[in-house]
């Protein structure tokens, strides 16, 4: 046997076929310079006409000298990256990282890789080999799928690949930008054994599909010659050899497939073709709005993380002494990242007129902040609290109440609303109020302080003394509580 051509409509058809039923087959992706340039990372063969033009440029005699003694041409350039890359880095090779890392770090992951995304996540075709550093297919499952896949960037974390591969896995057998990726010539002369063993085990599972692989490099392209006979003897799977509409297969693919009874598919790019699988097999990508609602829930976690820090300063007086403290290191990280933000900002600059008990000047910013998000739950606590300050309790009993339910199970939301009831007389509201703060919060010795005050009004002094008794088995050495203890004792048997 020998290979055969297949159209992509043709592969496309046949894949999605073979991907249920008893014996259901699995494939695997192949991915080489050429998947990523549409997502704005250059291709191998673009660098190479770049150092090219700029080694001519630095020293054109030397450069044409080092071209002719290596014999490289205008038809053979692109098979030598690895001699430009190490020509133009030799000096220094950290410039050449740094130049990787430039180049890579605003690449943004174009729609097939999306749809790669999708196919990695909800299908059996879950690997993606790639002889890349940059991070476009992990970037894309994280961002569109919400799943962590699992990335194999180094050739001595290749012992976690097995035959049975459950997570989405990334394999990238050049090493990962951050993991000093293989770039010079002798490193790309074989590939690592370790790699071996664990291609193996892929290819004994999946059928390998390349893609924007030109087979230039010789570690994969000679392992994949070495081993050609374990594909046509079906002891690994048949391979799928994508190529570009306008390219021409190397001698090495075309002998590779040959031995290894592969098939050869002319496409019209990476996106085009991973579009058509996404199509195929009902990728089912997220709503606008589900999407949207995600980022603004990740976003408002931000926001509520740095406000929390802002808002353990609203009650320091009801704190015990040890918290009470000044925290001069924290205030200062609270003032810079909060000046980072509009919103944090004003929130911070707010509790701090509200400490300082400018209440006029606090209410205007809290109902400024209200302005831009009346559903923030914290602003409405705020805004309630300076109003309880102003003895405002009607005023403040709404927006503490507007608070609760955008926050229902928030334990200082309820004791808060507890003392405003309490100020309006409305004593039996407010104990339901401090024991559902309780309930969130069941050593709170404030809440349970409170909640004995409020039963030593209603004279019920034996619920009174429990609660009090609770209060100063959390904080013994509280004389407020001690002295609240004694007046119940006092009233209940005088």
């Amino acid at each position: 046997m020998s290979y055969e051509e297949l159209s992509l409509t043709g592969f496309i058809n046949e894949m999605k076929d073979v991907s249920v039923g008893p014996h259901a087959r699995k494939f695997c992706f192949v991915l080489g310079a050429g998947a990523s340039i549409t997502s704005g990372i250059k291709s191998g063969q673009e660098l190479v006409n770049i150092w090219d033009k700029e080694l001519l440029e630095r020293n054109r005699d030397s450069h044409l000298k080092w071209k002719k003694d290596l014999k490289i041409n205008d038809s053979n350039k692109y098979s030598f990256y690895s001699q430009y890359y190490e020509r133009r880095f030799k000096r220094q090779p950290m410039d050449g990282y740094n130049y990787l890392e430039k180049l890579m770090e605003h690449a943004k992951p174009s729609i097939g890789y999306v749809m790669l995304s999708y196919m990695l996540t909800q299908t059996e075709h879950n690997v993606v080999i790639t002889t890349n550093f940059d991070h476009l297919t992990e970037d894309a499952v994280n961002y569109y799928t919400q799943t962590i896949p699992l990335i194999i960037g180094h050739e001595t974390l290749a012992h976690y690949i097995g035959k049975q591969i459950r997570r989405p896995t990334i394999i990238k057998i050049h090493r990962d930008l951050l993991f000093d990726p293989k770039n010079r010539t002798d490193e790309l002369e074989k590939l690592h054994k370790n790699w071996k063993e664990a291609l193996g085990i892929v290819f004994s599972e999946y059928h390998p599909v390349f893609i924007g692989y030109a087979g230039n490099d010789k570690s994969l392209m000679n392992f994949l010659l070495e081993n050609k006979e374990r594909f046509s003897r079906d002891e690994w799977r048949f391979p799928y050899w994508m190529l570009y509409k306008t390219d021409e297969a190397n001698a090495e693919v075309m002998q590779f497939l040959e031995a290894a009874n592969g098939y050869l598919i002319k496409h019209n790019g990476f996106d085009k073709v991973l579009y058509l699988l996404g199509a195929e097999f009902e990728c089912k990508l997220p709503l606008k709005e589900d999407f949207i609602n995600d980022a603004e829930k990740r976003f408002q976690m931000l926001a509520n993380a740095i406000d929390e820090f802002t808002e353990k300063s609203i009650r320091k007086e009801d704190m015990p002494q040890e918290e009470k403290e000044p925290d001069e290191e924290m205030d200062q990280a609270v003032r810079k990242i909060t000046n980072q933000t509009k919103l944090q900002g004003m929130y911070r600059r707010a509790v701090e007129l509200h400490n300082s008990e400018k209440n006029k000047e606090a209410i205007e910013l809290e109902q400024q902040l209200l302005e831009f998000e009346p559903d923030n739950a914290r602003y409405r606590y705020l805004l309630g609290l300076t109003l309880q300050q102003m003895e405002r309790y009607e005023e403040s009993l709404d927006e503490l109440q507007r608070a609760l339910e955008l926050d229902p199970d928030n334990a200082e939301y309820n004791y808060s609303l507890g003392v405003t009831f309490f100020e309006l007389n409305r004593y039996n509201e407010d104990l339901e109020a401090t024991r559902r703060a309780l309930e969130f919060d069941p050593d709170n010795a404030e809440y349970h302080w409170s909640l004995g005050r409020t039963l030593q009004t209603l004279k019920r002094y034996d619920e009174a003394q429990w609660a009090m008794q609770k209060a100063l088995e959390l904080e013994p050495d509280n004389e407020q509580y001690q002295a609240t203890l004694e007046k119940i004792k006092n009233e209940k048997f005088g």
